[in-house]
């Protein structure tokens, strides 16, 4: 896959980030990408070790965990995920954007994409739903 726009990952949730591995080391450090994870707490940040190879593995990519609720040592970034983006990138014309969480966040996070420049068919996203019925294995 060639893709020479840059990008932008809103992710609640780094369940795509094994994904994201693939797509790291395709891109080879092309472009330069940006993730952003956030979370309620610092405790709630998972996978790090995984999103601190992929960093290393490709020379483009910035990681920005993002702590609704920081602890008094936490100097990162702070409040949701969405605010953290419009505050970091006022502008986001020429980037693709991969968005993934749950329903609500999705929808203001797109919102707020398009509104800073990311033209709607360079937006994907997964919005976590709950099962309706427990996953019982048989």
């Amino acid at each position: 896959m060639t893709c020479y726009r840059y990008l932008i990952l809103d992710l609640y949730a780094v369940l795509f980030a094994v994904s994201l591995q693939c797509f790291c080391v395709a891109r080879n450090g092309r472009n330069r990408d940006r993730l952003f994870f956030g979370a309620r707490t610092r405790a709630e940040l998972y996978h790090l070790d995984r999103i601190s190879a992929l960093r290393d593995g490709s020379a483009g990519l910035e990681f920005v965990p993002v702590i609704e609720r920081p602890d008094p040592g936490w100097t990162g970034e702070t409040g949701l995920v969405t605010d953290a983006i419009a505050r970091t990138m006022p502008t986001l014309r020429g980037y693709d954007a991969y968005v993934c969480g749950p329903p609500p966040m999705v929808a203001v996070a797109i919102e707020l994409l398009l509104r800073l420049g990311v033209r709607e068919p360079n937006v994907y996203y997964d919005a976590f739903v709950p099962a309706s019925e427990p996953f019982r294995p048989d």
